[in-house]
Order: structure tokens, then C-alpha cells, then sequence
């Protein structure tokens, strides 16, 4: 495959989704989300809707790049026939109204298609197959089978309500006696979807009016189904048998009906899940990210079988959202987030590998390019950074195209004798080009002396013609060879100079090149990486890191022995230990924005503790859970627990230990050299680096001891 197979980004703007064989990013993430979704999907939709009803997921990230919208567009793939995952875009140059919301919903179930059918086809053909499948349990229609019937309207129901096929005889009948069955699927529908019967009427003749008119062409039907959309639903009031006034509301708050009614009728067949995505434009908008974040709040009071994915950055929620809403509404919008994360190395090794198969390219290919990209080395440059996944593709992308444009005269020596051999193309010697390097052996026993004269006057002839493959193959044997030094003139009439007498050269031993000493290898690289992460303003508590740190050391140490606990809150997930003679101190190993997983640690300190709910179990009375915490940032345990157990929490069994940015540096310096000697990067092993490290870190084993004592 030709071009750059990195120029485009994890998920481009105005392209759709192809996420089959993409390496899964955050895939705790989606798991999370299909949950959630799933949970919906098990409510039931009443028509006097409660506080709280529905669910919004605030999906965020540290900055754009970190794949939002790739996430979304994996989670409606994922969900497949099991839920309707349609985003909601809004227009930063139109007015945020409830009319606008209810045309944007509508224009996306019209024209997000499946297949030949669009989202709103499969909306209206379930829903009917939903009334018939009733119609027969309730036999309020003959039928001789209706086992059989059912399985049929179970299976085949897309086929069956093809309003355009003439060899369909359910939908035709359907069709024709639409207006006779319709009371009681208006009720079957309102039941179902939590909708009065006259509203559920309502919608059940624009789906079938849309559904018959599929072969009138797309503007006509979109035209049709605003028209019909508008149209009261309410009972008329009428004189002698004469309509007078149809009832029905009407603006703002007629759209907010539609909008509605409209949203329980797709739940009602599938979950329904709403993405708030690309509102980026509206930063410092505040009016209409205060009128967004209300649509938001009011479906989430009436839509019990509906998610709500409001996708943001940091900088958009903090500098707009936050300021533009009262601390009511964002209690409601943060009920569930889920913030996504840096990726490793490893995850960025599969995203490069990935990406390279998908466009063609061989392993030994894939391989070269990993090893040119030097990933270790340039996550050691960015360490202590959020490493987005646009940033792995665009630093690929980078070194992508200088290797297309840098010319070969441009390498290096070094460079050159690692890639000349591969760089020898692969060509076609013809028997013309092979004459002039080859003769007969025998041909240079005898040279008669005027082939010598011969061949003297013809070094100043044209030399005849190669093809075009032979001169590349010449090219690349060139930067093979060393330059040959300067001849002098010839002095006899042979081709091959005659020999000269040199005198004889005297070698004297070059001086010894100073070694430097490991120690003072591994002193140097600490105080570099050191100084790298204390000039970094964005410094942050990177838990991976700290687990990593203490992990090593508690493999190492004489009065600790490391434990891995498997946690059963979070399955695939574990938490780390170090256990001394009187106590144990509990580690988490995954980021504080995965709340599920620190619930679960909390949970497992909670009953190790003896402080549990859950009276028999095995538990390990001196027993903490040590939490690392940002000065700048503190980390925000409400996220883990109800706000009426924290002090209940730190009181028996957690530790909140504060770092600074400095002890941060120092720990994050630590935790790299440790890495780069099990990459066996550095010139120490892994032993002799934690022996040169534990006078630099010493305060943390006291700082965990210190913790350990508490608990005995």
C-alpha cells in the first residue's frame, strides 16, 4: 500500500468509523460503557418519570487526541443490533433549542444508515413487529400458528415490514388495516414506551407513513417526516361534528414533547444511547453550553432507558462547563465519568504494528520501522507526560516521512554500514551488463602485447551502455566500498600502476579513552532525568509509575515480601502489597479515574482491615491502603466512596501520603532508569541500579514503614 500509513489520526475528522482490526484503546473504558448501557437497557420506561430516571456518563479526557470519539465510535460497533448509539450535533452558529435538538435527532435516525435501511426503518419496522408479537399473545388476531408467527415476527422482522415489497403479506396486511388495529397498538406502544395512547398514535402513524414512502427519495421523505412530526396529537375540539381547534402544544415546548416522546419510543425498542460529542467550538460559550447541559439534565429526569455521553475535554469543562452551571446540574452531569488515559509502550508498539498491517506492509518491515521509531527512548524523553494515542501516530508519522525524503547521500557512516546491505536493490542483471565484470579465468594467463596497446587507447573511449537496473545495483555497491585514494599519474603503459616503495609506517598505541565508571553512569542519568521532570509543569501523580517503584523495591528488600492480590470487584485487575512481620501495606496499580477498580481496592482494604461489612471472612487486622496525592492536585476520594465513609475510611485503614512536585521528579527518575535496566538499556543491571537508588529514595520505604507502624 502506497502513501504514509500513519497520515491520518486515530480517528479522523469528517470520516466514519473503521475500527475492525484497530488496536483496542482503553479497553476498561468500553467495557464500562457497554455496562452501563446494558444496565439501561434493563429499566423499565414509565410515563410519570422520577428523578433520576436515566444516566449521564461524562467521558473526558486530558486534552484532544486521547481517542473520545474513536471510543464512541468503537462502542456503537460493539453494540451492534443490541442498542441505538446515534450522536447529537449541535450547530455553534444556530440558537440551542429544544426545535433544533428535535431536528438534529430526527435528521441523524434519517440518515445514519444500516445497511440499505436507515436507523429510523429499523425504529419503525421492530416497533411494529413488537405490536403484532402482542396483538397475537392477546389474540386480538386470528392466527393458526402462533408459535410459529412469533418466531417469525422474532427473526424476520426487518423482511416482514418492507412496506415497499409487493411479496410481503404481513406488511401489506399491516398497511391496510392500519387505522382498524391502531387503538390498541397505541396502547401496546404506549405501555411499552411509557407514552399516553393519543402520543403513541401519534408516532405510530408517522413511522408507517415514513416506512411506506422509502422508494419517494430521500428529500421527499425527510420533507414528509417534518411535516407529519409537527401535526397535534391532541383530541380536537369540535361543535355538531365540525373540528374546531386541535389541541396540542405548540414552540419550544411542543418541540420538547416530540423530543421526548420521541426518545421513549426508540428506547422502547433498544437502548438508547445519546453522544454529545465535537463541542469544542463552544468554548467560553456559556449561554449555549448553559442550554446544552440543560437538555441534558431534563432527558436524563425522563428517559429512564437512555444514556447520555456528554464528550468533553479538561480545558472545555473546567473553563466552560463548570462556569456556565450551577453546582445542581453538574452534581447530575458527573454522576458516572470515565476519564481516559496516556497509553504505554506497549500499547503504543501494537498501535504502530497495527496500523502497518492494516496498509500492507511485511513483519521484517513492521520490525525495521519499530526500530527506527526507537519508542523506548522517546517515551523516556515524554516520561512523566500523558502520552496520547494522536501523539504516538504523529511522532510515527514524522519519522515516516523523513525516511521517504531523506536521500542516501545524507546517512551517516554508521548508518551506511548498518542499512548498506539491505539497501542493494533487487535487479535483473542482463548477459550485456554481466560481460564487462566477467571473463573466462583462462583469458589472463597470456595478454598478447597489442591487446595491452589496445586497451591503453581505450581508456579515453565511451564506455558502452548499462541498463538502468545494473547502474542502481553499481550505486548501491558504492556506498559499500571505501573512497580510493588519489592515484598518481600512471608510469607505465600498463592499466595497473606500478608499484611504489613506501617507507615502513611506525604504530604507536593510541592513548586509552577514560572509561566512566557505572556509578558515575547511573549518577549522571539520575540528575538528568531528574531535572527533566522537575521542569515539567504538567507533573501528576502517574500511579502506574509509583506501582512500578514500589513493586521493584518490594521484590528486593530483605524486611518486605512483595504479594499480588487479585481483586474480585475488578475482574483482570490487581492491587500490590508489601508485607512485613507486623503489618501489610496495600498498592493500587491502575489510574484514579478508574473508579470502579479503586472501589473495589477500598472494598478489599475495607475486609483485609477487619473493618468490613461482612462478618467470617479472612481478614488481616494490620492492614493499610496507602494513596499517593499530588500537591497541586489531591486526589478526590469521593469519586471511590460515598462522602460519609471518608473519615470512617482514613480513620481505620487508609493513608493518604502528599507529594510534592520534587519528590515526584525523584520517585518518576527512579522508576525510569529502573525500566530502562530491565530493557537492559542502561550500563548497570537491574541490581546494581536499585542499590545506587536506594540512598535517593530511602524516604519512601520510611514513609510506607512509617504507614506499616501505624497499622500495627
Amino acid at each position: 500500500m502506497n502513501g504514509n500509513p500513519f497520515a491520518s489520526d486515530i480517528y479522523p475528522d469528517g470520516l466514519p468509523a473503521q475500527t475492525g482490526g484497530v488496536h483496542p484503546l482503553h479497553s476498561g473504558a468500553i467495557s464500562e460503557l457497554k455496562e452501563i448501557v446494558s444496565r439501561a437497557g434493563g429499566r423499565s420506561q414509565e410515563e410519570s418519570a422520577t428523578e433520576g430516571g436515566g444516566t449521564v456518563v461524562l467521558l473526558s479526557a486530558p486534552r484532544a487526541g486521547f481517542g473520545k470519539s474513536h471510543l464512541l465510535a468503537r462502542l456503537a460497533e460493539e453494540m451492534g443490533d443490541r442498542a441505538f448509539v446515534v450522536a447529537v450535533p449541535f450547530d455553534r452558529e444556530r440558537e440551542a433549542l429544544w426545535s433544533a435538538l428535535l431536528w438534529r435527532l430526527l435528521e441523524t435516525f434519517h440518515a445514519t444508515k444500516v445497511g440499505s435501511l436507515s436507523l429510523l426503518d429499523l425504529v419503525a419496522r421492530r416497533l411494529f413487529a413488537l405490536v403484532n408479537q402482542q396483538m397475537i399473545r392477546d389474540r386480538q388476531v386470528p392466527c393458526a400458528n402462533p408459535a410459529e408467527a412469533l418466531a417469525a415476527l422474532e427473526d424476520r422482522w426487518a423482511e416482514l415490514f418492507d412496506f415497499t415489497s409487493a411479496t410481503q403479506p404481513v406488511a401489506r396486511w399491516f398497511a391496510e388495516h392500519f387505522e382498524r388495529l391502531l387503538p390498541f397498538a397505541s396502547t401496546t406502544t404506549g405501555n411499552m414506551a411509557g407514552l399516553p395512547a393519543e402520543a403513541a398514535a401519534h408516532w405510530l402513524r408517522v413511522l408507517i407513513a415514513y416506512a411506506q414512502g422509502r422508494n419517494d427519495g430521500e428529500a421527499v421523505r425527510w420533507e414528509s417526516l417534518r411535516w407529519s412530526v409537527l401535526q397535534p396529537s391532541g383530541p380536537a375540539l369540535s361543535q355538531k361534528g365540525m373540528s374546531i381547534v386541535s389541541a396540542g402544544l405548540q414552540g419550544e415546548a411542543g418541540a420538547r414533547q416530540r423530543v421526548v416522546e420521541f426518545c421513549r419510543l426508540s428506547a422502547g425498542v433498544r437502548p438508547l444511547v445519546l453522544v454529545f460529542d465535537d463541542l469544542d467550538l463552544f468554548h467560553h460559550e456559556t449561554a449555549s453550553v448553559a442550554r446544552i447541559a440543560g437538555f441534558i439534565t431534563e432527558m436524563r429526569r425522563l428517559l429512564s432507558r437512555a444514556v447520555q455521553v456528554l464528550s468533553v475535554n479538561e480545558d472545555l469543562w473546567t473553563q466552560t462547563f463548570q462556569r456556565a452551571i450551577p453546582s445542581a446540574i453538574e452534581d447530575r452531569l458527573t454522576g458516572n465519568q470515565i476519564t481516559l488515559g496516556g497509553i504505554g509502550r506497549d500499547e503504543a508498539v501494537d498501535l504502530i504494528r497495527t496500523r502497518l498491517t492494516q496498509c500492507g506492509h511485511s513483519p521484517l518491515e513492521v520490525s525495521q520501522f519499530l526500530h527506527r521509531l526507537n519508542l523506548p527512548a522517546w517515551f523516556s524523553h515524554e516520561a512523566g507526560r500523558k502520552i496520547s494515542p494522536r501523539a504516538v501516530l504523529r511522532y510515527a508519522c514524522g519519522i515516516w516521512e523523513a525516511a521517504q525524503r531523506r536521500p542516501v547521500s545524507s546517512l551517516t557512516a554508521a548508518e551506511l554500514s548498518r542499512s548498506a546491505i539491505t539497501a542493494i536493490p533487487s535487479v535483473t542483471v542482463t548477459a550485456e551488463d554481466a560481460g564487462l565484470y566477467w571473463a573466462r579465468p583462462d583469458s589472463f594467463l597470456q595478454i598478447p602485447d597489442d591487446a595491452i596497446e589496445e586497451e591503453a587507447e581505450g581508456l579515453n573511449q565511451p564506455r558502452p551502455a548499462v541498463g538502468p537496473a545494473f547502474q542502481s545495483l553499481r550505486k548501491a555497491l558504492s556506498l559499500m566500498l571505501p573512497p580510493l585514494e588519489e592515484e598518481s599519474a600512471l608510469t607505465s603503459g600498463a592499466v595497473i600502476p606500478a608499484p611504489r616503495e613506501h617507507e615502513p609506517a611506525v604504530l604507536r598505541p593510541a592513548p586509552p579513552e577514560p572509561v566512566e565508571s557505572v556509578e558515575s553512569q547511573l549518577n549522571r542519568r539520575f540528575h538528568q532525568l531528574r531535572i527533566h521532570f522537575l521542569n515539567a509543569p504538567w507533573l501528576a501523580i502517574d500511579q502506574e509509575r509509583i506501582f512500578h517503584l514500589l513493586q521493584s523495591a518490594g521484590r528486593r528488600l530483605a524486611i518486605v515480601r512483595w504479594l499480588d492480590h487479585p481483586l474480585q470487584g475488578s475482574p483482570g485487575q490487581s492491587a500490590g502489597s508489601w508485607i512485613g512481620p507486623d503489618a501489610e501495606v496495600l498498592f493500587g496499580s491502575e489510574p484514579y479515574s478508574d473508579r470502579v477498580y479503586w472501589s473495589s481496592l477500598i472494598d478489599f482494604a475495607r475486609e483485609r482491615s477487619g473493618h468490613g461489612f461482612c462478618v467470617g471472612r479472612p481478614h488481616t487486622a494490620q492492614c493499610r491502603l496507602m494513596v499517593f496525592s499530588s500537591v497541586k492536585s489531591p486526589v478526590n476520594l469521593s469519586a471511590w466512596m460515598p462522602p460519609d465513609e471518608i473519615i470512617n475510611v482514613r480513620t481505620h485503614f487508609l493513608e493518604i501520603q502528599s507529594v510534592d512536585q520534587p519528590t515526584l521528579a525523584t520517585l518518576y527518575a527512579a522508576d525510569e532508569m529502573m525500566r530502562e535496566s530491565e530493557r537492559a538499556e542502561a550500563a548497570a543491571t537491574p541490581a546494581q541500579t536499585f542499590t545506587f537508588l536506594i540512598p535517593h529514595i530511602e524516604f519512601l520505604w520510611k514513609q510506607v514503614t512509617r504507614s506499616a507502624a501505624k497499622a500495627a
